[in-house]
This record gives C-alpha cells, structure tokens and sequence, in this order.
C-alpha cells in the first residue's frame, strides 16, 4: 500500500509527456501528428489557443507534416509509446526496489512481491530515482500517466483514471479496453503489487474529475470560476463540454481563461485537452 504521507515530502518529478502533439515551434495552421491516434492530426494555433483534432479520411492515414493524410497501404503504428519504469515488486525477487508512479523521487524496498520498510527520497542533489540509484536526470522517471500502456504482456496495469479498475496486458502497445476489468467491492488497484487488494489506498494517477490547480470557487454548474496554475498547459474549465477552459503559461500564476474558436468545444477529460467537434466530445479514444 503507498505511503501517502511521503508525498508530501518532495516535490513530483515526470518527464514531458511523450504522447501529446508537439506544436511547440510550429506556425499557425501547420498540421502535426496524433501520436495516439495515426488516423488523426492537429491542426495548431499557437501559444495562445489549444490544437484543434481532426481525422483523415477513411482508409487513409497520416504520414507527417509535410505528407499530410495519405493511403494506408499497412496498418499504421501510433508513435505513442511511453517510457516504461519499475512501479511494481516483482514477486520472484527477494530484494527488488521500485519508484513511485506519483512522484519520481521516491522509491520502495520489495521482497518477493512486496513493499517493505519507509519509503526513500532521493536527495536534492541527485532529486531522481531511475530505477537502480538516485540520479541528476529524469530520463528514466515514469511519462504520461494518463495514458495507459503495456510494457509487457503478463502484467496487469492499473486503470489512470480509476484506481477501482485495472487493465490485464496481452500485448504490448496500448491497453486494450476489452481486457479492462474492475477489482472486487472493497478493494483498490495496487500498483505496487499489480493486483487488486483488499482495503488499498485509492491512487487515481489521473483523475477524470480533477482538475490541476486549485480553484477558488466551484460552482453547483460543474464549473470552476478561476485556478491558480500546478503546471502548464491547457486544462478543463468544466466537467461537460462547452468553449471556455484554463490557459497556463507559468506554474504558481493564475489561469488565464480562453475559448475555442468557431463551434469547437473544450473536451473536459484530462488524458485529451484540446479543443474538439461538439459530436466528439467527451473524446474517446480507439485505444
């Protein structure tokens, strides 16, 4: 079971999500890659506004910024593919160590299986735990925890958004939704043990109805009126969909409040933050 009052002990430490579009030097208007989706693309707007998705025809897919859609001749691969890190005991180890999914600076003792003792805090110096040692670089921590991926196919994973549910993995790549299942009444997924255990502490990594930062009011509406910004990027000003949601462009600084354009709405999940069609909102993922 996590420790959840050795979080509070240092500061959460991940690397830049690796499956979101990448307009950070592109010019307004220039199409770019899904990476969790080969069948769509961005169209990007900016600094100041949210990409907007968009699909390619059927049968096509896209190739690149420079290609666009075009015939897909073989199934296309997403490019997404999460960094994998040690987060659960490996029951065949008597000494085994692991990082927590939450926080790149903490990590366990197991033995067969196991959490054992206090958690560790890497030192301010050397502030990651890459897996083997605390290191300078976050290379090695966890990435996008929001998006659930398999790293192997006999493990379990669990559920971001839900710690009541778990996914079972049979194929590396994305978690498949039909081997998605939900642990039994009473009980949470553990990710330090990956399986569902009686009593566990719920740790959603990513929560569908959390929204980063804290809001000052919250509205009956499902709305927050204003956030102080925990990190940048875009973020849901609701909990349905509508046109309004948080811009941040500095952690600790106020939330500047911005509209998509035209009739595109703000999807409200967490895992897909960008402006959509008013017909693929809430966004679902295929995968």
């Amino acid at each position: 079971v996590w420790c959840v009052a050795a979080l509070l002990g240092a500061a959460a430490a991940l690397t830049a999500d690796v499956c979101e579009p990448d307009c950070s030097s592109a010019a307004v208007g220039t199409n770019v890659a899904d990476p969790k989706n080969c069948h769509k693309f961005y169209v990007c707007f900016g600094e100041d506004q949210p990409p907007i998705s968009l699909s390619c025809p059927d049968g096509q897919y896209f190739k690149d910024t420079a290609t666009g859609c075009t015939e897909e001749t073989d199934p296309c691969e997403n490019s997404c593919k999460p960094t994998g890190c040690h987060s659960t005991c490996d029951p065949d180890l008597f000494s085994d160590t692991i990082v927590d999914l939450m926080n790149c600076s903490i990590y366990y003792l197991c033995s067969s299986g196991n959490v054992v003792g206090s958690p560790g805090v890497c030192p301010a110096e050397k502030p990651y735990y890459d897996g083997t040692e605390c290191v300078e670089t976050d290379e090695k921590c966890c990435s996008d925890q929001c998006y659930p991926y398999c790293q192997d196919t006999t493990s379990n994973i669990t559920d971001p958004t839900d710690c009541n549910n778990y996914y079972s993995c049979t194929v590396v790549g994305p978690a498949d939704q039909t081997q998605h299942f939900t642990c039994p009444q009473g009980s949470n997924f553990d990710v330090t043990v990956g399986k569902c255990v009686p009593g566990a502490t719920c740790n959603t990594l990513c929560a569908g109805s959390t929204i980063p930062g804290e809001g000052t009011t919250t509205p009956s509406s499902g709305c927050v009126d204003s956030m102080t910004c925990s990190s940048v990027g875009y973020f849901a000003k609701c909990s349905y969909c509508q046109q309004q949601y948080f811009h941040c462009v500095q952690a600790g600084e106020e939330a500047v409040v911005q509209s998509c354009t035209g009739t595109l709405v703000f999807n409200p999940g967490p895992d897909y933050p960008y402006c959509v069609s008013p017909s693929d909102c809430p966004h679902k993922s295929l995968f």
